[in-house]
């Protein structure tokens, strides 16, 4: 006798996504993290050591007092300046002369 073959079934759900495996990442590539490393002793706040921050602070400062001090001295030769300017006008006028009664 003949045996029925199943009949198929509809498939009545949608496709599945097929989700690509994520790549795996071999131990020896990824960097160890030390972050619990022991840090030296912080030193005291008033200690000298000369480095090059030094020199180069030294040398701004120096800079930052030579430029105020040019300032200060043009000013000064301005003020001089007008000074004698006035002192001339002073000169250059005549006095108001006042009559007596």
């Amino acid at each position: 006798m003949a045996t029925k073959k199943p009949a198929a079934k509809k498939k009545t759900t949608a496709k599945s996504v097929k989700t690509s495996a994520s790549k795996k990442h071999s131990t020896a590539k990824i960097p160890k993290y030390e972050t619990l490393k022991l840090t030296k002793k912080d030193t005291p706040f008033f200690t000298t050591r000369l480095t090059s921050q030094t020199f180069y602070w030294t040398l701004i400062s120096i800079l930052v007092l030579i430029l105020g001090l040019w300032i200060i001295n043009l000013q000064y030769d301005v003020y001089n300046l007008y000074e004698r300017l006035n002192t001339q006008q002073a000169q250059d006028l005549p006095l108001p002369v006042t009559k007596k009664q």
